[in-house]
């Protein structure tokens, strides 16, 4: 007469098995990781202690968690550090780009910013150099073209090393939509990826 209808226990137990049974099936199968991130190009980036490592979606490890800092894949390759220095792994977990840089940045387009001794430059997918280390300021790629600075001194890149224009501009901002906004002496204008001066309506028509 006083009990909880029989839907209304029916519903209680049901809670009660959806709150429970993730956690005793937890406490069988602990992870033995402190922290998994979201899948990248289908592998996860793991936490363990203080050493990131990779593992694939079933639980396969990939790489074990060795490294001091890590990145998510991007273009199939991560961003990895030990002992202050950083390079790349591949989707086989191999160091395909040794541990030689102070600092990379993630890859796009097939182009990655990397640093040594407070010089920035760029490289390939296989580590090599195409466009040589001797900035002081980047942009990692928008649009396939990367903006590079020395002395306030700004020129544009296509990721295979060639450059957009011969001008130097005295600031520059990255590429979207195929153009970039610049300024020289003579003001403000847009340039496209051929290096020429655009008119910013006639494109967004």
């Amino acid at each position: 007469m006083y009990g909880l209808p029989h839907l209304s226990r029916l519903w209680i137990w049901s809670a009660l098995l959806i709150i429970l049974l993730p956690v005793t099936l937890f406490a069988q199968n602990p992870s033995p990781y402190d922290r998994m991130f979201p899948p990248s190009e289908s592998i996860i980036r793991v936490k363990q202690g203080d050493k990131f490592g990779f593992i694939h979606p079933d639980g396969t490890v990939l790489v074990p968690p060795i490294y001091d800092q890590a990145a998510d894949f991007k273009e199939d390759r991560a961003a990895v550090s030990l002992d202050n220095k950083q390079g790349f792994i591949d989707t086989d977990g191999e160091m395909i780009i040794p541990l030689m840089y102070d600092r990379v940045w993630s890859f796009s387009f097939g182009a990655a910013l990397v640093q040594l001794n407070d010089k920035l430059g760029v490289i390939n997918l296989m580590g090599e150099t195409v466009i040589p280390l001797e900035f002081d300021n980047g942009t990692s790629a928008y649009d396939g073209v990367i903006l590079l600075s020395n002395a306030g001194k700004h020129q544009y890149y296509h990721v295979t090393g060639e450059l957009v224009s011969d001008r130097v501009f005295l600031e520059g901002w990255p590429f979207y939509n195929g153009i970039a906004m610049v300024r020289t002496h003579e003001g403000y204008w847009y340039m496209d990826k051929h290096g020429h001066c655009v008119d910013l309506c006639e494109v967004l028509e």
